[in-house]
């Protein structure tokens, strides 16, 4: 049973305690305070008290870590872990996650001042025994009560002590084993202990059966053990002995029972889980007789004692039968079959047969019972033999009449004719009278009889014609149903539209017959004028067969006869005299009396709108009318009707039909209506609803990442709920809709613009139909942005063809399936740049998409002759490259082509194939700038980079590394670069001042040894007036500047002192071309070291002083420096 999730309850207060079972918590801090927060969020389910270590389970449930894991390591759970609140079973120990929010709340409400205490009344727990009257979560029973057989908790155990109808029961401490408790024949507590039987009973019992034993009062608190074992020790001792004493025949009545199974007579039951010996033993100690004997006999009566005699039950078990407590099934259903009617005639078949006997040895049987039996507790026999076969009983009922026929209603009539002839006769002769006034009169009141010829002439006619038309209906195959009952089932199971012949006069007591059997009675008691009323049997024949003839036309010249079924019936009907036409739709009556004779013309149609027409009806002149009734029903695209028709009604001639649907197709007729009858349909009339009102033109208006469409409102005869807005998306199939919270003619798509490129609206009306989509809007388009994991490439090309000027694509994912690699190469003729989106997280798939589209390319140029590489290289080849231009990071474009050039070399080493000479375009075009970092590559990967350009541009370190062998071969990239720049940085000022000292001395090293010229070319590419970085006209870096050069002199003297080699000469250059201006702070600097770095310039340049010093020397010292400067 899984239980539910455990959530706040109602607080409730029991009669034996004022403690709450679900206990608010309140805190003594005002801003802690958790009113609507309950002890359970924090009690663990296994020791019911606050968490300790919370932990966490798949499920979402907590618990205390040490209760968790002592709960699993319990026999019976390990290999079997499960949740214990909502009972999920986990196929694997979970693992156990720390909660640390709870034990984080735990720990605050703690601090706050949250003391736990049990609550008086807790939910049950794991082995706890539950309260039977608890809903939701169960409440752990204190009580048991062995007169109601349940288990209560102290809230609904209170009854027991407030009720004085309940105050009597007997109430017990919870327990599970209640019906061990209970005598199985009286139902009554065992409360008494019987010596000489052994066993445990109730007070009855000791009245009866065990009247004369040696009883004592037992304790209800005796272990269930206890009492178990002296059960099964009395058992075992019956068993034996009544084994040795004979056996007990018993019938099955359908029970599955086997050999070796327990069978209690007291409660005439079998436990088909407990056997006396085990499998093994059983089956090699069975015997198999045959047995084929079979007994066939009618029963003499239907009563219930003559149903017990033929199942040949005992005593005993009828009186178990009779009182409910057996449950037969099979043969023995029979106990339970409706007894015989009066008005029937029964006749009861008894049907038996046997096939074979199975029984246990006679060794098996003398041996005794085993010492161990199973967990069974009460039983008083043993099965040891069981006779196989199969029993039947067939019944035939049959309908016994009781009514008097019309012969002997003629015979009496007769009768009373000729008495009363007689008594005219004798009349006339005693009294002489000359007339015939008594006879005539006699004759006059035959001629006004039933018996009358005239009657029984109609009577003959009327049957007549009720033969001819079913005759006629049987002829035509049409279904004729004799019951309401079949008429019902009909009309359940119909279509649409059922139009029911019926007779209404056909009963199963003849009024005819009936009044002809009053008449003679009335003869026979009354003799006078007042009681012979004249009597005329109405003519019904002529409408029969008037109706029958219009239902069989109808049936041939109907114009739904696919949707309209024809049937017949034979339906009692005292109000409407020998037939009718009934007309069913949907199973309810429309109309009791049509008449089909009469067929209305065709309607006209007036107007038609979107969801409604006007139709003029044509009224009949020979009708009196009431009303009309118009039906009709759509028509869908392949000229099948809808099943259903759907009506209105009208008074007037011209009647306006609403609720259809626009632009469908339609069928609609119409029928006359009065106050009695129906007339018949019309002929049908089809017609064309007027399509929805588009919406008008639409305007676009469009930022970087979404589109605002607006649009002229749709106008129709009824108002629209709201709008759809449709967009087609590059790459994608089909269109993608989103629609507006009202009737309002703007929306925006949230969507960038890059991949939306066409646009159209719809409106949608209440009843959920929508109008046809207003024309299709072309939204400009800049750049396509794609991501060609998630969309197909086939579809975009189809884009791209749709365009008159190439555009820019900007790829956002990538696909590593060949295909779509393959198919993407198709695309390039269209396309102006292929760009790629700045992510660094997918720098290195962007990589190896490009080196497989380079492949791809190279592949399809060899196979097809095509030029796809050349196209490639074309869409690559810009200053940009692979990013935008409002891409302001040049450091991950260099990253990106360094990249790039590692992957294809790898290529290349593990192919042998030649890739690069078909990016080699790409490097000659871009970068303007490299932005490098040379602490985190090699500066050989560099110089091959550098190699492939055509024309050298300008390198900004961004890093650089200490290493000897790569200062060195940095000194290998100079001839290929124009300008050698670092990164404005006050943190790694002094790094650069040192590695650009390392270079300037590898140079002079490479010179000396070599003979070549590093040095010349270490000065040509410092010698640039915003040395020692690029920056335009809105940044005034001539501080940073003159600071730079004063500390790299500053550097370069230490290194001259401690060396004793002469560095600063090779930088001269530098310091005679930068800085235009010298902005220096005097008051940081010495005046002399300042003085020394002037004379190294050739052309004298302005000064600008940003602070300078109060001490005489340095000013004296400061007059030095005037010969060398032009302005101050």
């Amino acid at each position: 049973m899984k239980l539910e999730r455990a959530s706040p309850a109602p607080t409730c207060v029991s009669a034996k305690s004022d403690q709450s079972m679900d206990r608010p918590i309140t805190l003594r801090h005002a801003e802690l305070s958790a009113i609507l927060l309950t002890e359970d969020h924090f009690r663990c389910s296994v020791c019911t008290d606050v968490l300790t270590e919370p932990v966490s389970i798949p499920c979402g449930h907590s618990y205390c870590k040490s209760c968790i894991q002592t709960y699993w390591t319990k026999p019976g759970h390990i290999g079997s872990y499960s949740c214990l609140q909502c009972r999920k079973r986990f196929n694997n120990r979970p693992e156990l996650k720390p909660n640390s929010e709870l034990a984080k709340m735990v720990e605050k409400l703690q601090q706050a001042g949250f003391s736990p205490a049990l609550p008086a009344l807790c939910y049950a727990g794991p082995g706890d025994l539950v309260c039977d009257f608890c809903t939701g979560r169960k409440l752990r029973a204190v009580k048991s009560c062995l007169t109601c057989l349940a288990s209560y908790c102290e809230t609904h155990v209170r009854q027991h002590y407030t009720v004085a109808a309940l105050q009597r029961h007997t109430l017990v401490e919870a327990t599970e084993d209640l019906d061990q408790r209970l005598c199985k024949l009286h139902h009554r507590a065992l409360e008494v202990f019987c010596k000489t039987d052994q066993t445990f009973i109730c007070f009855i019992c000791m009245m009866e059966e065990h009247k004369e034993h040696d009883i004592v009062i037992a304790k209800s608190e005796a272990p269930t053990d206890e009492r178990a074992d002296t059960e099964l020790t009395y058992l075992t001792k019956i068993l034996c002995r009544r084994l040795e004493k004979g056996l007990v025949e018993m019938a099955a009545l359908g029970r599955h029972l086997n050999l070796g199974m327990f069978y209690d007579c007291r409660s005439d039951s079998f436990s088909s889980d407990a056997f006396l010996w085990d499998e093994s033993t059983l089956s090699s100690m069975k015997l198999s007789l045959s047995r084929p004997h079979t007994d066939v006999h009618i029963l003499e009566r239907d009563s219930l004692q003559e149903r017990l005699r033929a199942l040949d039950l005992t005593t005993p078990l009828r009186a178990s039968v009779v009182a409910g407590l057996v449950e037969v099934s099979g043969a023995a259903a029979f106990l339970n079959h409706p007894t015989q009617p009066q008005l029937q005639d029964r006749v009861t078949l008894c049907y038996r047969t046997s096939t074979r006997l199975d029984m246990l040895s006679h060794t098996l049987l003398h041996s005794g019972a085993p010492l161990s039996l199973t967990s069974q507790k009460t039983a008083t026999h043993v099965v040891v033999a069981v006779l196989y076969g199969i029993q039947a009983f067939f019944v035939f009922d049959d309908k016994r009449e009781s009514r008097e026929g019309s012969t002997a209603l003629n015979e009496k009539y007769q009768l009373e004719i000729q008495k009363a002839l007689a008594s005219c006769i004798k009349t006339k002769r005693e009294r002489g009278q000359k007339d015939g006034r008594g006879l005539e009169d006699l004759l006059k009141r035959h001629g006004q009889s039933p018996f009358s010829p005239e009657n029984i002439q109609q009577w003959f006619l009327n049957k007549d014609a009720e033969v001819r038309a079913l005759q006629a209906c049987r002829e035509k195959n049409i279904t004729t149903v004799k019951s309401q009952e079949e008429l019902m089932c009909i009309l359940r199971d119909s279509q649409d539209t059922v139009l029911c012949f019926t007779l209404t006069s056909l009963e199963d007591k003849d009024p005819f017959l009936s009044a002809l059997k009053q008449h003679i009675d009335l003869v026979s008691t009354v003799n006078t004028q007042e009681t012979h009323l004249p009597f005329r049997l109405p003519d019904t024949s002529q409408k029969i067969l008037s109706d029958l003839h219009s239902f069989m036309c109808t049936k041939e010249t109907n114009e739904d006869a696919d949707q309209t079924e024809f049937i017949a019936a034979v339906v009692p009907v005292p109000q409407l005299p020998g037939s009718s036409i009934y007309l069913y739709q949907c199973g309810n009556i429309v109309n009791c009396s049509m008449n089909l004779e009469m067929k209305p013309e065709l309607p006209e149609i007036l107007n038609i709108k979107q969801t409604s027409v006007t139709v003029r009806l044509q009224r009949s002149e020979t009708q009196v009318l009431n009303h009309y009734r118009i039906e009709f029903r759509t028509v869908s695209c392949r000229n099948i009707a809808d099943r259903k028709w759907k009506s209105v009604f009208c008074t007037g001639e011209n009647c306006v039909v609403w609720g259809l649907t626009p632009a469908a197709q339609y069928q609609l007729r119409y029928t006359v209506m009065n106050y009695n009858s129906m007339s018949n349909y019309s002929r049908i009339k089809e017609f064309q609803t007027l399509p929805r009102a588009r919406p008008g033109p639409i305007l676009l208006k469009q930022t970087q990442k979404s589109l605002t469409v607006t649009w002229r409102k749709a106008d129709g005869d009824t108002p629209v709920l709201c709008y759809m807005v449709e967009y087609m998306e590059a790459a994608l199939e089909g269109w993608q809709s989103i629609l507006t919270e009202g009737p309002g003619c703007e929306c925006t798509i949230t969507v960038p613009c890059s991949t939306c490129y066409r646009v159209r609206v719809s409106a949608v009306y209440g009843e959920g139909d929508m109008s046809r989509p207003s024309e299709e809007a072309e939204v400009p388009v800049d750049k396509w942005c794609i991501n060609v994991s998630e969309r197909k490439t086939s579809l975009f090309l189809k884009v791209l063809k749709l365009q008159t000027v190439k555009k820019p694509v900007e790829l956002s994912g990538f696909t590593d399936e060949e295909s779509e690699v393959r198919s993407f190469l198709q695309c390039l003729p269209y396309i102006s740049q292929l760009r790629f989106h700045y992510d660094t997280k997918k720098k290195l798939s962007t990589v190896e998409f490009l080196l497989k589209l380079t492949v791809a390319a190279a592949e399809c140029d060899a196979a097809t002759g095509e030029s796809f590489t050349k196209l490639l290289t074309s869409v690559c080849s810009y200053t940009t490259f692979p990013f935008d231009d409002d891409v302001r990071i040049k450091t991950s474009q260099c990253d990106f082509l360094l990249d790039l050039y590692s992957e294809v070399k790898n290529y290349e080493t593990q192919t042998g194939r030649s890739v690069l000479p078909a990016l080699q375009p790409v490097y000659q075009s871009t970068p303007a700038v490299w932005n490098i970092n040379l602490s985190e590559r090699k500066t050989s990967l560099f110089l091959e980079v550098l190699k492939l350009q055509k024309v050298i541009k300008p390198v900004e370190l961004r890093g650089w590394s200490d290493e000897e062998s790569e200062v060195r071969s940095f000194l290998q990239c100079l001839p290929y670069i124009t300008q050698l720049r670092f990164p404005y940085d006050k943190e790694k000022r002094r790094s650069a001042l040192e590695f650009l000292l390392k270079l300037t001395v590898a140079a002079a090293e490479c010179d000396a040894a070599t003979g070549e010229s590093f040095t010349k070319l270490l000065t040509s590419v410092f010698s640039y007036t915003t040395f020692f970085i690029h920056y335009d006209d809105n940044f005034n870096g001539q501080k940073c500047f003159t600071d730079f050069l004063l500390d790299l002199f500053s550097q370069v003297k230490d290194y001259e002192t401690q060396t004793g080699r002469s560095v600063l000469p090779a930088l001269q250059p530098v310091y005679q071309s930068a800085p235009a201006v010298w902005n220096i702070d005097l008051s940081e600097r010495k005046t002399s070291l300042f003085l020394e770095v002037l004379k190294l310039h050739t052309e004298k340049k302005p000064v600008e002083l940003r602070g300078w010093s109060d001490e005489e020397s340095e000013v004296r010292s400061f007059l030095q420096c005037l010969p060398y400067i032009s302005q101050l």
